[in-house]
């Protein structure tokens, strides 16, 4: 008994202490935590993230087929 109190003493005082990374998206530039590390670019279909070196990340297109739920939206 003494241990599951003594646990959910522990585990209430830690909730303060939980942190999380900060991101932005801000001209260009992914900002994390106050530091840039990516760069997207973007347009009415398409978005691009590189990493600093250039090299190519993540690639989202939206595609409309019309057929489907959401009216075919990918």
């Amino acid at each position: 008994m003494k241990n599951s109190i003594l646990f959910i003493l522990i585990a209430i005082s830690s909730l303060g202490t939980i942190n999380a990374q900060d991101f932005k998206f801000k001209k260009g530039d992914v900002i994390v935590d106050e530091e840039v590390c990516m760069t997207y670019e973007k347009n009415a279909t398409t978005v691009e993230i590189t990493t600093l070196d250039g090299e190519q990340t993540i690639i989202l297109k939206y595609i409309r087929t019309g057929v489907g739920q959401n009216g075919g939206l990918y």
